[in-house]
């Protein structure tokens, strides 16, 4: 009896398999595809200056007389910035210069200028770029009125001991080098790049230079051939032949940074990668003269997580170029500027979670950030005034 249960039970098992096999059965589940979201930018709302977008300061718009232009931030909060007197329009223009600019600190509690360097310069010198790291401030300067120029200076103030140290000075007569711009400073070096302006036989001389900050030893080559150079984190980015690298900082490796899988198609207009996401621009080409552009830029970001979101071409104005400048996280927004009409940068804030989106005024420049990305410096464009005037805001929160 044992054995023809056993056999019995073994039927039905049998059996019950067979049943449940048919067309009855449940299916099994089909893997999803990722899912794409859409934003569309033209539905932004603008932040009103005063209102959802607070004012922490608004800025002298003069020192002593002299005109004032500010840069960005200090890590304790102090502003960066230059100062000069108005422009003569008898003797500045492509000539030159009719004042000397000085680089600033500005302290936002005592409402005090800090002047860093007040020497005359044999050329009258503007401020083009000004960053800092620890005690120092960092600037370049040139007498030429385009900010590559053959002729630069670099200089530091250490703002313990106040002194002032030349970094770096180059004055090409032949104007075949130019560059300096892209000054960055990480811990105790300074970094920036040299390169070939028109001659394609004077390219090979293009190179990205290191030089301590307190100026206790020369600038010397790092990368021969290298240029346009950026800080990311501990990694420098910079540019050889048209190939884009990264060293690290701590360790020396270098490495060539991620290439796009679609940039050789018609249209790529960008990508980025970062720790939190990746960014590809792809839009409509066109021809103007030779020249190719991109029209109606669609900007995908693809999430660490795998989320992946379009948006659409942003409201800039018909001459204003519709590539995004950059794309960086603000705290739990995506910040995303674009040039608008007249060339500012006007920054776009985008939560992908909510897919809201809100755009700062259409007459503001966005110029830098603090560095816990809480505040940014902004520059009111107002056409007929001389001086433009800047204030601080309040990134917003996500409502």
């Amino acid at each position: 009896m044992r054995v023809r249960e056993l056999v019995i039970g073994a039927v039905a098992v049998a059996c019950l398999a067979a049943c449940t096999s048919g067309s009855d059965a449940a299916p099994r589940p089909k893997p999803n595809k990722p899912v794409v979201r859409t934003i569309d930018p033209a539905k932004a709302a603008t932040l009103k200056l005063g209102a959802d977008l607070k004012v922490v300061a608004t800025l002298p718009s003069t020192f002593h007389q002299q005109d004032t232009y500010f840069r960005g931030f200090t890590a304790d909060g102090k502003v960066l910035g230059s100062v000069s007197l108005p422009e003569d329009p008898a003797s500045g223009g492509m000539d030159g210069f009719s004042s000397q600019a000085s680089a600033v600190l500005y302290d936002l509690a005592t409402k005090e200028f800090t002047v860093l360097d007040s020497r005359r310069r044999e050329r009258n010198t503007q401020i083009w770029s000004i960053v800092s790291s620890g005690d120092f401030v960092v600037w370049l300067e040139s007498p030429e009125t385009t900010a590559s120029s053959s002729a630069v200076a670099i200089y530091s103030y250490d703002r313990r001991s106040k002194k002032v140290a030349q970094l770096f000075s180059a004055d090409d007569p032949a104007g075949i080098m130019n560059g300096g711009e892209d000054l960055v400073v990480r811990g105790d070096t300074v970094y920036f790049s040299r390169f070939a302006c028109c001659r394609t036989r004077d390219r090979g001389n293009a190179a990205v230079h290191a030089v301590p900050v307190d100026g206790s030893a020369p600038a010397k080559v790092l990368v021969k051939g290298g240029k346009w150079v950026t800080l990311a984190a501990d990694s420098l980015t910079y540019e050889v032949k048209d190939k884009q690298f990264s060293r690290d900082l701590e360790t020396g490796e270098t490495k060539s940074a991620p290439v796009s899988p679609r940039a050789k198609e018609q249209g790529f207009c960008g990508a980025e990668f970062t720790e939190s996401f990746e960014t590809l621009c792809m839009g409509e080409p066109y021809n103007v003269e030779g020249d190719t552009f991109v029209d109606d830029a669609l900007l995908t970001i693809t999430e660490t997580a795998g989320r992946t979101t379009v948006l659409q071409p942003f409201p800039v104005e018909a001459d204003a170029d519709s590539v995004p400048r950059d794309v960086l996280s603000i705290g739990p927004w995506i910040g995303v500027t674009m040039t608008d009409d007249g060339g500012a940068g006007r920054m776009f804030l985008v939560d992908l979670e909510s897919r809201a989106v809100k755009a700062f005024p259409s007459n503001t420049a966005f110029d830098a950030m603090n560095d816990d990305k809480t505040q940014a410096l902004l520059r009111i464009e107002r056409t007929g005034q001389r001086a433009w005037p800047q204030v601080i805001v309040q990134i917003p929160p996500i409502s």
